[in-house]
């Protein structure tokens, strides 16, 4: 997304999405980085492995990664394999919070403004390796303000019916 090239994002930003894991590693779903370094990334969300830069699984680790202030925060979650999940990941200025399936799952108290990136907003693929997303995908969206629980919950009820949830 060029346009999301050098985007302040300021200290606000929600990003959702329903996703069914098929299983693997490193699999971008949202990344905003250069192709040199992880640790370059203003934000970052993909499946991969348990650690984040090494070991190996199935796939079923997804992290949330965002750069507030200089300093790269990460949050990690399961989403299980062959079933649809709705996930929503947001950074509201003073948290980062993970949704799944419309409850909160896990949250991280930071404080501080969204790193910018001179680099394109990619979907679907991962900076480094380029390769490509390929788990069945629906309905992302990203919002340059934050949505409150009873909002994400909303979103998950409207939807879940047409993943068989």
């Amino acid at each position: 997304i060029t346009g999301l090239n050098n985007y302040d994002f300021g200290n606000k930003i929600s990003i959702e999405f329903w996703i069914k894991n098929t299983g693997g590693d490193y699999r971008a779903i949202v990344q905003n980085s250069d192709s040199s370094s992880g640790s370059s990334d203003s934000i970052d969300i993909r499946l991969g492995r348990e650690d984040y830069y090494g070991g190996s699984n199935n796939g079923t680790k997804c992290n949330f990664s965002i750069k507030i202030s200089g300093s790269q925060n990460t949050l990690s979650f399961p989403v299980a394999l062959n079933v649809w999940t709705h996930v929503h990941c947001s950074y509201s200025g003073t948290a980062i919070k993970v949704y799944l399936n419309g409850t909160l799952f896990s949250t991280s108290t930071v404080t501080g403004d969204i790193d910018t990136s001179a680099n394109d907003m990619k979907l679907f693929r991962h900076y480094n390796t380029g390769e490509d997303l390929v788990n069945p995908f629906a309905n992302i969206k990203i919002y340059n303000t934050v949505l409150s629980a009873s909002e994400v919950l909303q979103n998950f009820n409207a939807q879940k019916s047409r993943f068989g949830l």
